[in-house]
């Protein structure tokens, strides 16, 4: 009995022996992570080198338990971090991000290593396996996927006028969805200047804007051919020009997202200002984005 009881000892005290290290290995990791981004917010890219110093404790606490999701989460955060502030995303580092972000969320799914997962991919330009972590990661939590839609670049844009929603796309998959007002007359397609309806068709986003009088404004390519042979057909003289996804007018910008429950523009397609500003940055510049309204 004696003998039982000395090996359970044994065996107690050997645990806690290993478990010590690997909890200080861990939380001097988290400290190096938590330094580095004190250093980003005073120092800026040079950070790198602290999130750096977060990899060799991450490591040791792995080689004492390689099943502790934490320090594999902490381990990619790492990776991922030091390569993003060092002048630019390194391949060989991200693909270490990735591997540990990876290994973190098979031992324990966990939203917060599933978006840095989607932040390493972005890094070395992956946006296809990217663009799959957002999906997944929208049924974890929307709050991050968010996040990480915002820096996914879109490539289509979708608008359902019944519906009151314009949809950002990228390769067909859904990643971003905003309710919207339309003109003051919304039914029907646009068929004339001034008559206050939002058109309906295949248009591009051609160019943007940050000094109009609605905060922010994307062009869209209206009238096109169809639009102008319509026009012609009917002995309409102008067809009507400068249609806009734009922003809230100055002076009523506490309104915000408010501005949705009525129709109120004149022919453009208006959102609030936070929500433009999060749609210049996931559309790409100086690229026409092709935009589909329907009725």
């Amino acid at each position: 009995m004696k003998i039982i009881m000395l090996i359970i000892m044994q065996l107690i005290l050997t645990s806690l022996v290993f478990s010590a290290p690997e909890d200080e290995f861990l939380q001097q990791g988290k400290d190096f992570l938590a330094q580095g981004d004190k250093d980003f917010n005073r120092l800026g890219y040079s950070a790198a080198a602290t999130y750096k110093k977060a990899i060799i404790p991450f490591k040791r606490a792995i080689a004492l338990n390689s099943q502790n999701p934490e320090s594999y989460k902490g381990l990619g955060i790492a990776y991922l971090l030091s390569g993003s502030y060092e002048g630019g995303a390194i391949f060989n580092v991200m693909c270490e991000s990735i591997s540990a972000l990876r290994k973190a969320y098979e031992i324990k799914p966990d939203a917060e290593s599933y978006f840095y997962l989607g932040l390493a991919y972005l890094a070395i330009d992956d946006k296809k396996n990217a663009q799959d972590v957002y999906v997944h990661l929208k049924t974890l939590n929307s709050h991050l996927a968010d996040t990480l839609a915002s820096k996914i670049t879109s490539d289509k844009v979708l608008v359902e006028k019944s519906k009151r929603l314009m949809t950002l796309l990228k390769n067909g998959v859904p990643i971003k969805t905003y309710k919207i007002a339309l003109g003051s007359h919304p039914i029907g397609p646009k068929e004339r200047a001034g008559d206050e309806k939002t058109p309906e068709g295949i248009y591009f986003l051609d160019f943007r804007s940050t000094n109009s009088k609605f905060y922010k404004s994307l062009h869209i390519s209206y009238p096109n051919a169809d639009d102008l042979s319509k026009a012609r057909k009917h002995g309409i003289i102008s067809p009507g020009s400068d249609v806009m996804i734009h922003g809230i007018p100055k002076g009523f910008e506490d309104v915000g997202e408010f501005h949705a429950v009525k129709d109120w523009t004149r022919g453009c397609i208006a959102v609030s200002n936070r929500e433009i500003d999060e749609i210049f940055r996931i559309l790409p510049e100086n690229t026409a984005v092709p935009i589909e309204i329907r009725p």
